[in-house]
């Protein structure tokens, strides 16, 4: 099961997130959030995108395979998340994710399996309920302030856009000397050998 994005309205629900905040350039805004975010290797060509929504079963359903895989991805490649507003309910979430991709990288992986876990239950999360989740790991959830909470917004737009993602979850494997790519889209594509094999496919690619 997949779930699909209405890319029509995908402007407006991101914007809805965080509200306007238009000081800044958009390629500007982006390029600087995408520093902040990332993880991985840093001198990699490969970028590994993963476009998930954190209400999307599909996703949920990922997120094992997806930790299985994480620890190998960040040897190899650059390794971004992207968060794609499917379900009304994910909005909170996306807030929270940012910052702790911009203030605390080198929890992430653990914060983001515990935030994943919050997101499996029906009931709306609280803020406390967050707070709760950081302090079980020691960090501070800090607040995001308005830049790069448009920039976060401006960024994950503009790849849902350049990578046409219409469904979740979708990774796509990338090698930005030649921009080639490979996507996969659905849990059944997204066995961890074919992943890798195709990060070290693209790695190898002479990008003349």
């Amino acid at each position: 099961m997949l779930c699909k994005l209405l890319v029509p309205g995908l402007a407006l629900m991101l914007v809805s997130l965080f509200g306007g905040c238009h000081q800044q350039d958009e390629p500007l805004a982006a390029a600087q959030i995408e520093r902040q975010i990332v993880l991985g290797n840093m001198d990699s060509p490969v970028e590994v995108y993963v476009f998930t929504d954190w209400k999307c079963p599909a996703c949920q359903a990922l997120e094992p395979a997806l930790e299985e895989m994480i620890p190998k991805i960040l040897q190899k490649a650059q390794l971004i998340f992207v968060d794609v507003p499917i379900h009304q309910n994910s909005k909170s979430y996306t807030a929270i994710n940012l910052s702790f991709l911009i203030h605390n990288k080198s929890e992430y992986v653990v914060l983001r399996h515990d935030l994943m876990g919050l997101a499996k239950k029906p009931e709306e999360p609280t803020a406390k309920a967050f707070e709760l989740l950081a302090k079980s790991h020691d960090v501070q959830l800090l607040p995001l302030d308005k830049i790069d909470a448009y920039a976060g917004t401006v960024y994950f737009r503009q790849l849902i856009l350049h990578f046409g993602i219409d469904r979740t979850p979708t990774i796509v494997v990338a090698n930005k000397l030649n921009k080639q790519s490979k996507k996969f889209v659905g849990i059944n594509e997204m066995d961890p050998n074919n992943i890798l094999k195709a990060i070290d496919s693209l790695f190898k690619i002479d990008p003349r």
